[in-house]
């Protein structure tokens, strides 16, 4: 029998013809939305056709078309096409998950395997032998697991399986020319046949959730699986009885993107929807008679839509109904000769085939083909359709032509391009991520929120510190070419100017330019004054504690309450050497007086308790504690200025001291005590407690100081040089 090739393809068309060749249309509206349907394409055969054409259809980057013996290679808008015509109808096809490779099962029993981006064939072979004139395979596949892929074909009574198939290698080798590794390749491969022990109706093979390889095989008695590590002959393992489809054989079966559900659709128009997991019915659809169907889904699983085939009588509708409760969203009724048309995620619009006779006499005999797609008929539902699609080139273009905002576009391309670029993305090589952040910023330049560029520049998680810094520098030039308030614009520059302190403040303190960004994103994000109080912790930070007050003192200063003000002169170590505790107070000390003046008896009062802690240190007290005493009090010194801050501290410094019982009274008097104890001991070698040396009682502090002496003699001097004066 000859077989007639279909490859009379156009793009260029006249919509008037619409009605003329399909008759008036009838479209519903529910739940709120609207619906058009477009001819994206028109299909012709070349010569006379006296059957109707087998059709069969894939769709991975874009829609590949089966008709009788042609394979259609459209482009993703379906305005470009090419097409491969082979010597026998074909029954199923395949891609590959890279999208460069198609097997093909064809009626006569052989097996085509096809490099899309160079449209040849590699191999063919035949496989099995089909006298009958009617359908020879049941479904095809072309599973990748890491490295290795194995490619499947199911007949009615055998399962075909090849295997050590590399893929990503076969692709470079053929775009290299490499005669020698394709050959190599090609005697690598294995083939390994499984006869069943049934007669089959339908097939369907995928991966689990878990990768694993399912075959789903439906025959007379139901559903069941096949494993495919068995030799020669395999039984079937049944898994549901055709008693749950109410004795209904299975005619087709599809399964879900996240490989969770198996829809299953019964010669009596009911689908069926199997848990793959615990192999169960846990839905059934019977409202009406359905005679085809494909999943629409989206990123959002619950958004799953059916798009159906529906008979009632003598005609036939295209129905769109929500997986979630099966509601109807659209419905169209169509020519007789109908079939939806395999689906991919990023797929956009949903498409049907349809098919009319130019012989009303003959209407059995189709002529024209035409693919058309379905489209939501509010401009803003189907952009955001578009961008649910990550269709952003072509979304442009929509809304350029509708009028409509583009900061929307370029907001979710932007969001799309910082999920690609970010560091924890280790499926994008660093090359391509560099083009991809070039790409970002073009997009960003076209968003006019500046609100929205300014935050995502500060906040976004990108692969190097020398991307964050280009991206932060790019907001800031953005900003001044932006002509608009100019008191916005340099509270933009602001925001900008603080996120790039930060940078520079982390790249001074940690050095790590070239390692992991983790570091960096991390101390982006954290509490300054939080960091400072973790730093003061380790002695041996003190010069990292300095720079993160020095840098981000305006940033800290709305937190530096007098609890805050304590609880940082609290984190540093007492164990620190008294230099590197005086080399922080020395610049701390007067910026808080200057910020919160009536913090300067809080101040004096640590001092104080400072000072005492010092007099563990017996080595050197109590020298190491007047000289920490009397530098902690020079520093609370201010000449004038005519800050009002520093005003108001000079004034309460005099405030203090004028008041006994001030706590800068007492750090005045705690530096004369110890300038006596220090006296004693380098004159005299008498060392006395400080706690009873500030005993009121003068008598019993001289007592205690004459104890100390060893030798009747020393008393005379003593008395003249310390204790007549104390």
């Amino acid at each position: 029998m000859s077989v007639v090739a279909w490859t009379e393809i156009s793009t260029d068309f006249d919509p008037e013809e619409e009605t003329a060749n399909f008759g008036t249309r009838h479209a519903l509206e529910a739940q709120g939305n609207i619906y058009e349907v477009v001819t994206l394409s028109t299909i012709e055969p070349t010569d006379h056709v006296t059957t109707r054409p087998n059709i069969c259809s894939h769709s991975e980057r874009h829609l590949l078309l089966v008709v009788d013996s042609t394979l259609i290679i459209f482009s993703t808008d379906c305005q470009d096409a090419k097409t491969l015509v082979f010597s026998s109808v074909i029954d199923c096809i395949s891609v590959s998950q890279c999208g460069n490779f198609v097997v093909c099962g064809s009626q006569n029993g052989k097996m085509d395997l096809l490099h899309l981006p160079t449209k040849k064939i590699l191999t063919s072979l035949p496989l099995t032998t089909n006298s009958s004139g009617h359908r020879c395979f049941l479904s095809a596949a072309l599973i990748t697991n890491g490295e290795s892929s194995e490619m499947y074909i199911v007949s009615s009574d055998k399962i075909f399986v090849f295997l050590n198939l590399d893929l990503e290698f076969l692709h470079s080798s053929i775009m290299k020319g490499d005669i020698d590794a394709l050959k190599s390749a090609q005697s690598n491969l294995t083939k390994k046949e499984i006869c069943l022990n049934r007669d089959i109706l339908s097939a369907h093979i995928f991966t689990d959730l878990y990768n694993n390889l399912s075959i789903m095989l439906a025959h007379e008695d139901g559903v069941g699986t096949v494993l495919t590590d068995q030799e020669d002959t395999a039984d079937i393992q049944d898994e549901i009885s055709a008693e749950a489809f109410d004795g209904n054989k299975i005619r087709k079966m599809v399964s879900n993107r996240q490989r969770s559900r198996l829809f299953l659709l019964d010669e009596s128009g009911r689908i069926h929807v199997l848990c793959v997991v615990t192999m169960t019915v846990v839905k059934r659809f019977d409202e009406v008679k359905v005679t085809d169907l494909v999943l629409l889904e989206e990123e959002d699983k619950s958004a799953m839509q059916l798009l159906l085939t529906v008979q009632e009588g003598s005609e036939q509708y295209i129905e769109m109904r929500t997986y979630q409760g099966f509601k109807l969203n659209y419905r169209l009724k169509v020519a007789d000769f109908c079939y939806p048309l395999h689906a991919h995620f990023s797929q956009d619009p949903p498409m049907l085939i349809e098919g009319t006779a130019d012989d009303v006499l003959q209407p059995d005999l189709i002529t024209k083909l035409r693919i058309r797609g379905i489209t939501e008929g509010v401009p803003e539902v189907r952009l955001e359709r578009m961008l649910r699609r990550d269709k952003f080139d072509e979304a442009e273009k929509f809304a350029q032509t509708f009028g409509m905002d583009k900061d929307p576009v370029y907001k979710r391309k932007a969001a799309y391009l910082l999920e690609r670029i970010s560091p924890w993305n280790y499926t994008i090589a660093v090359e391509k991520k560099q083009d991809m952040f070039e790409d970002l910023k073009d997009c960003l330049g076209k968003v006019r929120d500046l609100e929205y560029v300014i935050e995502c520049c500060s906040l976004a998680a990108l692969p190097s510190i020398h991307m964050t810094r280009d991206l932060l520098i790019f907001a800031r030039k953005l900003i001044g070419e932006v002509e608009t308030d100019q008191e916005l614009n340099d509270r933009h520059v602001l925001s900008i100017s603080k996120t790039m302190h930060r940078l520079e403040t982390y790249v001074i303190t940690e050095g790590r330019v070239d390692e992991s960004v983790e570091k960096w994103i991390e101390f982006s994000r954290l509490n300054m004054l939080s960091k400072l109080k973790q730093t003061l912790e380790r002695s041996d930070s003190l010069t990292n504690a300095l720079l993160y007050w020095i840098r981000h003192k305006p940033e800290i200063r709305p937190e530096l309450s007098l609890e805050q003000l304590e609880s940082i002169l609290d984190c540093m170590p007492a164990s620190l050497p008294i230099e590197e505790q005086l080399r922080w107070l020395r610049q701390f000390i007067p910026d808080v007086l200057q910020i919160q003046p009536d913090s300067l008896p809080l101040v004096a009062s640590w001092a104080c308790d400072r000072v005492r802690s010092l007099e563990l240190e017996r080595k050197d007290w109590p020298e190491n504690g007047l000289s920490f005493a009397t530098e902690v009090l020079s520093v609370m010194q201010f000449g004038g200025s005519e800050d009002f801050n520093q005003f108001v501290t000079i004034l309460t410094l005099n405030q203090q001291r004028t008041d006994r019982t001030s706590a800068l009274c007492k750090l005045v008097h705690l530096i004369n005590l110890l300038k006596d104890l220090n006296e004693l001991e380098k004159k005299f070698r008498i060392k006395v407690k400080l706690s009873e040396f500030m005993n009121e009682d003068k008598f019993t502090v001289a007592a205690n100081i004459l104890d100390w002496v060893l030798a009747p003699e020393e008393i005379p001097g003593l008395m003249d040089g310390f204790l007549t004066n104390f």
